[in-house]
């Protein structure tokens, strides 16, 4: 028996790939997986549902269901590590899948289909993150987001114009059966990486009070920005895309056109953080409010296309830094826990964000106020770089 187990961890030190390289696989796989279908989600929801108001309600059971699972996915690390984590958000998330396929029988397994996204998220995020604060290099940050977001986004670029393809040639539910198989696979390469802490610190009581240290106040305020940003981005403006082109394909073209092109300028990016600061994140900041500002006005095609490539590109300023200005602070801390809270944090200002979508529905303000919290999110995300959060450079 100790003869076969010596083979066993062998064979398992061949295997393992040494630096990010598990994460950066995983990476690949998660994000062609839920690039396949996350772009037409709020669009299969509509028109299961016929309503606006219900794709926002959706939304915000996701959203809520997200904040028990940061805390069962803290507690999950610590006892069964960060790999089995992380294939188990991939298995959970292909549950909620089939609930997703499901809900063309019944539309009520819409609502618990939900509700289990909402729990794998945190599975997925909270090792990730982790993994990425902790291995990744302290001055090098800026560089390992860029590394992470260039292969992100080929998948994010792929994803939506073949999603759109299979959903035109074969229907949602081939769709999600490919993006099942992406996401399976995803689960399994994380355990390629050379990393796999247990028994991981996650004291909740801790965790609490610090969210009411004076210090990371504004740190947190950016998070909430992050998370009412994405949500309007995410959810509202696919879906006013669709209402706009009617066509999966057109929705899919111009989201895989205009993030390939931003790739070009992510390696730059990096380097320029990693040297210079943070600081360029207020430039995208300023060239996205105004993109947030005219799209209510858009209503062709070509338009709507434009205004999505040099958001794409500007959000290179605005993410690159503010994700790097976040691995920071975590490998500071060294602690799962900030990672957990960033996740509680995020996605509480998401449901609230599509509470506040779902009123400015019921009052008729329509697409204005919508995307005006976009400009709100992001004005809050440069809190990231005030003093007490970022040192100056």
């Amino acid at each position: 028996m100790p003869h076969r187990h010596y083979h066993t961890l062998k064979i398992q030190k061949v295997f393992r790939l040494k630096g990010l390289w598990g994460i950066y696989l995983n990476t690949a796989f998660r994000d062609l997986g839920l690039q396949l279908f996350a772009v037409f989600m709020p669009v299969y929801v509509y028109q299961l549902t016929k309503s606006i108001i219900y794709v926002f309600v959706f939304y915000a059971i996701l959203h809520l269901f997200v904040l028990p699972g940061g805390f069962i996915a803290g507690k999950l690390v610590r006892k069964i590590g960060i790999d089995f984590v992380e294939f188990f958000s991939a298995v959970v998330r292909t549950f909620s899948l089939i609930l997703l396929m499901l809900a063309k029988l019944d539309v009520n397994f819409l609502w618990i289909a939900a509700a289990v996204y909402g729990l794998a998220i945190c599975f997925c995020w909270v090792p990730y993150h982790y993994t990425v604060a902790v291995r990744g290099d302290h001055d090098h940050f800026g560089q390992t987001v860029s590394k992470i977001e260039i292969i992100s986004k080929i998948m994010l670029g792929l994803g939506p114009f073949l999603g759109g393809l299979i959903i035109v040639s074969f229907g949602f539910e081939a769709l999600y059966f490919v993006s099942i198989i992406a996401l399976l696979i995803s689960g399994a390469v994380i355990f390629l990486d050379d990393f796999d802490r247990k028994r991981v610190r996650f004291d909740f009581k801790k965790m609490m009070r610090r969210f009411a240290r004076p210090s990371l106040r504004k740190f947190w305020l950016s998070m909430v920005g992050n998370g009412i940003e994405s949500q309007v981005y995410g959810v509202a403006w696919y879906l006013y895309i669709f209402l706009v082109v009617s066509s999966y394909t057109v929705l899919g073209g111009i989201q895989s056109v205009s993030i390939l092109v931003s790739i070009l300028m992510l390696w730059l990016v990096g380097n320029w953080v990693d040297k210079k600061g943070p600081q360029i994140l207020n430039y995208g900041v300023a060239g996205n409010v105004l993109n947030w500002i005219i799209r209510p006005f858009l209503i062709t095609g070509v338009f709507i296309f434009l205004s999505d490539v040099i958001y794409r590109f500007l959000s290179i300023f605005v993410w690159t830094p503010f994700m790097a200005v976040t691995y920071k602070k975590a490998k500071e801390m060294h602690s799962l826990e900030v990672v957990v809270q960033r996740e509680w944090v995020i996605h509480a200002s998401g449901f609230v964000t599509s509470l506040v979508m779902v009123g400015f529905c019921l009052l008729g303000l329509g697409w204005v106020a919508i995307f005006s919290l976009g400009i709100v999110g992001l004005l809050m995300c440069t809190l990231i770089l005030t003093p007490g959060v970022e040192k100056k450079h």
